[in-house]
């Protein structure tokens, strides 16, 4: 639900059946890669790749189909679904139990291993032109 929901929302804006599958594949695409970012950032390079089990892999593809299968709908059905999707995923989220590594997460955040805002700086000194 949570890929599908950027998804709905580039559908209610892009009008081509065309664009909006190439759109899908560009988000599951660009949400892996943000999310691997985020790991290796977070626990290191060697677990950049560790979140992408079995269940994260149903949940991708399960995520693409949807919204490949959902490329013909009209720009207004497209927004109602968003609005319905985005309550779903969020009852479902607020439902779910606490994660059991949170706590390991917060520790290894307070240790300073996590992005301080002064190395952010300078990685976008880095990309900057």
């Amino acid at each position: 639900l949570g890929l599908l929901v950027p998804c709905l929302l580039g559908y209610c804006v892009i009008r081509q059946v065309g664009r909006r599958a190439a759109y899908a594949c560009g988000t599951v695409a660009a949400g892996v890669a943000v999310t691997a970012l985020s790991a290796a950032l977070s626990y290191g390079p060697a677990h950049a790749w560790e979140w992408l089990g079995l269940p994260a892999r149903v949940g991708i593809c399960a995520g693409l189909v949807a919204a490949l299968l959902l490329v013909m709908v009209p720009r207004r059905a497209a927004g109602v679904l968003l609005l319905l999707v985005l309550v779903w995923h969020l009852n479902l989220l607020n439902q779910a139990p606490t994660s059991a590594y949170f706590a390991e997460t917060l520790l290894a955040w307070e240790q300073g291993r996590f992005i301080r805002f002064y190395g952010l700086g300078q990685w976008l000194g880095w990309l900057w032109p």
